[in-house]
């Protein structure tokens, strides 16, 4: 058995070293391989995720985000406020994956919002 499951450190410590990686398949890799190592809050995790929404590459950005809504806390502030910035992308893929985590983690009252938006 290589892995100890979800929040082996060594597992952890290595996608994280990855998502760094210059080679832009390497980085969407790791973030897609995240939510299987990785336990809900993990701070670490979410600091490097938050750090990867500043790139322009809208295939990597909407794996960013899928691990953002697997591992970030429901109500999680700061990445609420990190997704609603992404709802604005000039990528349609970033904009729909935005929305779909705000409605995992934003709770009854982003689920609103979100209604009401896609409406008018």
């Amino acid at each position: 058995q290589l892995l100890d499951g979800p929040g082996d450190p060594r597992a952890v410590a290595v996608l994280l070293a990855l998502l760094q990686d210059p080679d832009s398949h390497v980085r969407k890799a790791a973030a897609d391989a995240l939510p299987e190592v990785v336990e809900r809050g993990n701070e670490q995790v979410l600091a490097a995720l938050l750090a990867l929404l500043q790139q322009e590459d809208a295939a990597l950005l909407r794996l960013v985000i899928d691990a953002l809504s697997h591992v970030a806390e429901e109500g999680d502030q700061q990445v609420i406020d990190a997704l609603r910035a992404r709802t604005k992308s000039r990528s349609k893929a970033v904009r729909s994956a935005a929305r779909e985590a705000l409605g995992l983690l934003g709770g009854q009252e982003e689920q609103s919002t979100l209604r009401s938006t896609a409406r008018g």
